[in-house]
């Protein structure tokens, strides 16, 4: 087995065994629920359910915490979890909600692992993903044999009514999930007639599916490019397949910029315009560290749905604004509907022409004056704190990695999205497995294979994957024992 893992699991998640390998993305599922309960005011450890009263669940958690930074000193916080029939009592905005979620559920996720680990083709491989409780995967799967297939797999819930999308009422059954979608009718395919599966968060159904999978899924750009791609020839290798992990063409960037174009060559002569032809013509659309098209871009996009959406969303939690805001403002770059015109604006290309001026204020107020420094990367400044160099900012110095321009978006194969948290998305690792070369496996892990600081295999990642390069993954023993250079036993 060769792959990567989590901690406390005693198997490997995503890689290859000697006949098959796999990988996986998130379906972004519906699988969780919120229940408003209906406590009774005179005992406040009941609920209401039904025409009668449950007594609310109360499980103690110990949770050993060290005390002393250079001493080993302990002790002892008693978490207390409350829960109703639903599931565990979650505060959200300052209210109280019970929480019911495929992954609280007993469910035997660890066999479908290690059946996974062993199995040695497809029948064994669909077999183990019956296990898998979710939340739902789309699993990507190639074989000795010749073989590929996608499965979604997961316990995606059926509902007795409604979708999911608002709490329900505790007290009543309207919420309950009545069962899950049968394994057999969830999404899948295998050796689909194109010889190609490519899965990148995107929505996986039709509307003609029986069932409801999920509200949201990522839009389709990520996925598009990479079928484009994949579709221009065969004969790919290991190496073709690690340059496609870095693929950074946006298209909704890419077609803002051909819009502004359009628009610029309809007004000669207008700074703005002429401006805009001058920094976006020959730009292919990729979002590279060093491209200023694509900071333009990027800031030009964001600056038309600040003007257009921005006024429309006012109040919405940030997250779920941020949510759909990008495929909203891909949308009126590509329809420009009258309805949706700012107010005193005759047209979309004064709109335009308002958002690539904004562009350039911004980053100038950003990144300075000086163009030379409008660039992806500026933008996109890669951050990583150790836990402990958050606690102690001097730590950091010691833990944290060198704060680097990174390209990409939210929008690209090769992603990296600034959260509103502060945290990133970006890719965990990158896999590629050659099934007819096993010891062309690839694999680039983000950091590296230790935990320890004082580890030299600490941080000896970190810059392969900022520059989306490929490490082999030796597996045949012969290989892994040319390769070795310690090895860690565990005992039990």
């Amino acid at each position: 087995m060769a792959g990567v893992t989590m901690p406390g699991v005693p198997g490997v998640i995503l890689g290859r065994n000697r006949h098959v390998a796999w990988g996986a993305t998130n379906v972004h599922d519906d699988c969780a629920d919120l229940y408003v309960e209906e406590f009774d005011p005179a005992h406040p450890d009941r609920y209401r359910a039904g025409e009668g009263w449950e007594t609310v669940a109360v499980r103690h958690e110990p949770i050993r915490v060290r005390t002393g930074l250079l001493r080993s000193a302990w002790h002892t916080v008693d978490y207390v979890v409350r829960a109703t029939r639903h599931g565990p009592l979650v505060a959200v905005r300052g209210r109280l909600y019970a929480l019911r979620w495929t992954s609280l559920d007993d469910t035997p996720d660890l066999p479908a692992f290690f059946l996974m680990d062993q199995a040695a083709g497809w029948e064994e491989f669909r077999e183990a993903l019956r296990l898998f409780a979710g939340p739902s995967q789309n699993f990507v799967y190639a074989d000795e044999a010749g073989h590929i297939a996608w499965y979604s797999a997961g316990r995606v819930p059926l509902r007795r009514s409604g979708d999911g999308s608002r709490p329900y009422r505790g007290a009543t059954a309207e919420g309950d999930w009545v069962g899950f979608v049968p394994f057999d009718e969830l999404p899948h395919v295998l050796d689909p007639p194109n010889g190609l599966v490519v899965t990148a968060n995107s929505r996986t159904t039709g509307t003609d599916y029986r069932y409801r999978i999920s509200r949201g899924g990522i839009p389709p750009w990520r996925t598009a490019t990479l079928f484009a791609d994949l579709e221009q020839r065969d004969g790919w290798t290991a190496d073709d397949m690690v340059r496609l992990q870095g693929e950074r063409l946006s298209i909704p960037h890419r077609d803002l910029a051909r819009a502004l174009l359009e628009a610029a060559g309809r007004h000669r002569g207008d700074p703005v315009w002429d401006d805009a032809m001058l920094e976006l013509s020959g730009w292919d659309g990729r979002l590279e560290p060093d491209s200023r098209a694509g900071a333009l871009a990027i800031t030009a996009f964001l600056a038309l749905g600040d003007r257009v959406i921005g006024p429309r969303v006012r109040g919405l939690p940030e997250a779920e604004s941020l949510r759909h805001r990008t495929a909203a403002i891909d949308r009126l770059v590509r329809e420009r509907p009258a309805g949706w015109l700012p107010a005193g604006k005759a047209d979309w290309d004064a709109v335009l022409r308002d958002a690539w001026q904004d562009a350039g204020l911004l980053l100038g107020r950003r990144l300075g004056r000086e163009r030379s420094r409008w660039t992806c990367g500026a933008l996109n400044r890669l951050v990583v704190h150790h836990p402990l160099a958050l606690a102690f900012s001097a730590f950091g110095r010691i833990f944290d990695p060198p704060v680097t321009g990174v390209g990409g978006a939210s929008t690209t194969p090769d992603v990296f999205q600034l959260t509103p948290g502060g945290g990133i998305e970006a890719p965990s690792m990158r896999f590629v497995a050659d099934l007819a070369d096993p010891d062309d496996t690839r694999l680039v892990n983000f950091m590296g294979q230790s935990g320890q600081p004082s580890s030299p295999h600490y941080d000896d990642q970190f810059w392969p994957w900022v520059r989306v390069e490929s490490r082999r993954l030796p597996f045949t023993a012969e290989a892994v024992a040319r390769e070795t250079r310690h090895t860690l036993r565990l005992v039990p």
